[in-house]
């Protein structure tokens, strides 16, 4: 300890060295070193170590709320820095704070297993009977690691949660096309007041990912859940080719006790105006919707959404007799606009803020096959750019996807799925790059009890694949489901 702490202020020396070596001899005082260190950081707000030394300074003459501030800002900007993490328990356990202490204690010998540093948090942790060798990535489940989080957990602050981008239900084609069918049966038996209801109980391996995210958190959150989804639509104004009304959807969760406060709920309000061109042989559906959405985990709130979308469905050929359960030919576009405000923009918003405004433009189209064991495929594709406040999190992504209906029976359907995705985030200022490919799979086998009753057996596998380890993280999914529609 003695030895590194001798190397700490030589080094600390070198890097200030024009300086500290002309300044008068008062300026060698605490007080001096300190400004000059925030005068590097004022020049280079991105300099993990400048961070570093600044919480050590801070630390040392007392001022802990400050540095733990700094020593967090360090962990955002350079996650990868075993010395951060281990100053940075050395102060919580000074705090009395000791168990948060482990965490980072655990991190320094994860990411340094053979440094002093591990040996020091090795000897701390067996004198609190806690693991020392722990699986951990290097992101804890605690810290938002460079995410938007202001740090570790309180009981104040709200749920410390990273965004996302294959939602718990999906923004992208997929989840906002509508099917032929419905489109047809509308106007052939009009229905002012549509409800589908969704509920059952999953295995979900990374609980954390809510509807207003984009991201995945790294570290494993697995839980049995409870879930309910509802979705409603009252056509106010049925005036023939013009509709007009309200609209609700929701997620509410219910987990394991062990993730009790990870336990969502969010709410969807909101409304629709809608234009049909019926005519022969195609019929168009235009429509301009809005949405607002309010996330909270356990009632703390995480943040809210606004988001408009328009688009356009063509359902082809409707002259053409097909069998009862047999599919058309479908095409679908849309273009999208959400404004996401989320409460904890992190110790640097430049960087760590998820709040801005995401465009989204997609189309996709269902072939109508309609043979023995294969009813129709849908193929689709989404651009998405990302005008978010924080360089971390701003991109520009790709998203493609296709899915088969397979019929087993008159009754018993299997969908299968697949999707790829690319995310460039060109502003990110940590290394290695966090650019990702985002891969899904999923398949939903569905049984029809009646005209409104089905259930299902769900399996779905999302994964973000980054060279960057902070956010490279994978969910599964898997249960059984309940649904009702009229």
């Amino acid at each position: 300890m003695f030895f590194r702490m001798l190397l700490l202020s030589y080094c600390t020396i070198l890097a200030l060295a024009p300086g500290f070596l002309s300044a008068q001899p008062n300026e060698s005082s605490s007080s001096a070193l300190q400004k000059r260190i925030e005068s590097r950081i004022a020049e280079n707000p991105e300099d993990a170590s400048a961070w570093r030394m600044l919480g050590k300074i801070r630390h040392r003459d007392n001022d802990l709320a400050g540095a733990r501030e700094a020593l967090e800002a360090a962990i955002q900007l350079d996650p990868s820095i075993a010395a951060s993490h281990f100053d940075l328990a050395e102060l919580l356990m000074a705090t009395g704070k000791s168990d948060q202490a482990a965490l980072h204690y655990q991190q320094a010998i994860a990411i340094a297993p053979g440094s002093d540093y591990a040996e020091d948090a090795r000897d701390v942790l067996a004198h609190l009977s806690t693991e020392p060798e722990a699986d951990v990535k290097p992101a804890l489940a605690e810290f938002t690691s460079g995410a938007g989080g202001s740090g570790l957990q309180t009981d104040e602050s709200p749920p410390l949660i990273e965004q996302a981008g294959f939602e718990i239900s999906r923004f992208d084609t997929s989840a906002v096309a509508p099917d032929a069918d419905e489109i047809l049966e509308d106007q052939v038996i009009p229905n002012r007041l549509r409800v589908r209801l969704e509920s059952g109980v999953v295995y979900n391996s990374n609980v954390t990912l809510t509807p207003i995210n984009r991201e995945l958190f790294p570290a494993a959150q697995d839980t049995a859940q409870f879930f309910l989804a509802p979705e409603l639509e009252y056509r106010a104004l049925d005036a023939g080719e013009w509709g007009a009304g309200p609209t609700f959807l929701g997620h509410f969760t219910f987990n394991e006790d062990s993730f009790s406060n990870l336990n969502l709920q969010s709410y969807q309000p909101g409304a629709f105006l809608e234009r049909v061109f019926a005519g022969s042989p195609t019929i168009f559906v235009t429509r301009l919707q809005y949405g607002f959405t309010h996330d909270a985990f356990d009632g703390k709130t995480i943040g809210n959404r606004h988001s408009v979308m328009a688009s356009t469905a063509a359902v082809w050929d409707i002259c053409k007799p097909v069998a009862e359960n047999d599919a058309r030919d479908l095409t679908f576009s849309y273009f999208s606009a959400d404004h996401t405000d989320i409460l904890d923009d992190g110790v640097m918003p430049s960087l760590t803020s998820r709040d801005g405004w995401t465009y989204r433009l997609g189309a996709a189209h269902t072939f109508a096959v309609n043979d023995r064991f294969l009813r129709s495929i849908r193929v689709g594709a989404d651009l998405e750019h990302a005008d978010l406040a924080g360089d971390n999190f701003a991109y520009d992504g790709i998203s493609t996807y296709v899915d088969g209906i397979l019929p087993l029976t008159d009754t018993l359907t299997l969908k299968v799925e697949g999707g790829w995705g690319y995310r460039d985030y060109s502003d990110f200022t940590a290394s290695p790059s966090r650019n990702e490919n985002i891969w899904r799979a999923g398949t939903r086998l569905t049984k029809q009890l009646n005209d409104h009753w089905s259930i299902a057996g769900v399996f779905n596998y999302d994964r973000f694949d980054s060279k960057n380890e902070q956010f490279n993280s994978d969910r599964f999914l898997a249960g059984l489901v309940a649904i009702f529609e009229r």
